[in-house]
């Protein structure tokens, strides 16, 4: 039986997002002049980000990134960030059906993810630029709470100096609106 027998039609219910989480990092780099590899780990990355739905299965995203950590020679950083998302297994999103009678919300418990951005850094004086890669997954445990599990890589370049490779894995919670 197809919805439009039952009178009900369909809209996107909660395309909005907002997810606040924290984890660990690893940044990576390379001294010239003593060709000798630099790194530094540790908890201390925090992210903002708010997304949107685009397509079914892709969400736009912004968001503002914090490091806060001994870093290199003590220096934090942070920074603006836009992306997307490609949900394979599920929409981007809930659903909610409607009809004069009867309200019904439908959302995919797990929704793994891939994706894409651009991010800036800023450490002191110096600002880095980079693109970088994403992938992980949602679960919602409490319509509209959910939970967020995510591993980032991006490599930042600087005309003043080597490239810097940041990689983070972030646990957090979110809520769809």
């Amino acid at each position: 039986m197809c919805l439009a027998t039952l009178g009900l039609s369909s809209t996107s219910a909660h395309a909005h997002k907002l997810a606040l989480a924290g984890g660990a990092y690893m940044l990576s780099t390379s001294d010239t002049t003593t060709d000798q590899a630099l790194s530094t780990l540790g908890a201390g990355a925090y992210q903002l980000q708010y997304s949107i739905r685009a397509l079914p299965k892709l969400a736009a995203e912004v968001g503002y990134f914090i490091i806060i950590g001994a870093g290199f020679s003590g220096l934090d950083s942070n920074g603006l960030e836009a992306g997307v998302s490609y949900f394979p297994f599920s929409d981007a999103e809930s659903h909610v059906y409607r009809a004069d009678y009867a309200v019904l919300k439908t959302t995919e418990l797990f929704r793994p993810y891939v994706g894409g951005f651009f991010a800036q850094r800023q450490v002191k004086s110096a600002s880095f630029a980079g693109f970088g890669a994403k992938a992980g997954a949602e679960w919602v445990f409490r319509f509209p709470w959910l939970l967020k599990a995510e591993a980032r890589f991006v490599t930042y370049g600087n005309t003043l100096s080597n490239p810097v490779s940041e990689l983070t894995g972030n646990l957090g919670i979110g809520l769809e609106f």
